[in-house]
């Protein structure tokens, strides 16, 4: 077998594991954004305290608006990543989901973003601890689902 057919076959099975971990977190236990504070008894506890990719979606029609992951660094759990983007402060926050609201909802302020968070969207994360992995499956389900968020984001630059 030549390299470039042990090439295509690893791809390939590389492709299918993003897809396998690409519906489990679809399919995925929801999280409420107002949740994030809580810690003890928090039946997504395990899963928020470690890093990994995530997923906003609408209430209404589970349409994915954005999908995001931790950093390359450990400590940074989806917990913390998640809470950055609920961030209030007097100025519109620089996180995505806010600068898209601002222009998209007319919301002029991070706290009315939150809260529009907070009651029009719900998070599915999964836990993965290799960052190389992390950035495959967000890559992969940016091109999956299309995030209006992540295309509007992406424009910009």
């Amino acid at each position: 077998m030549s390299q470039k057919e042990l090439w295509k076959m690893e791809e390939q099975s590389r492709l299918k594991e993003l897809e396998k971990k690409a519906e489990e977190l679809f399919n995925g236990q929801e999280i409420s954004p107002d949740k994030l504070d809580k810690r003890k008894g928090e039946e997504n506890e395990k899963v928020l305290d470690l890093p990994g990719v995530y997923l906003w979606l609408t209430t209404k029609n589970n349409k994915v608006m954005y999908v995001g992951r931790t950093g390359k660094e450990e400590r940074v759990t989806l917990r913390k990543r998640l809470q950055q983007h609920l961030h209030k402060n007097k100025k519109m926050s620089g996180q995505p989901i806010q600068k898209w609201l601002r222009e998209k909802e007319n919301l002029e302020d991070s706290e009315k973003a939150s809260n529009w968070m907070k009651d029009n969207l719900v998070i599915r994360a999964i836990p993965m601890r290799d960052p190389k992995n992390r950035m495959l499956l967000e890559s992969y389900l940016i091109a999956k689902y299309a995030p209006e968020v992540n295309l509007c984001k992406s424009q910009e630059h």
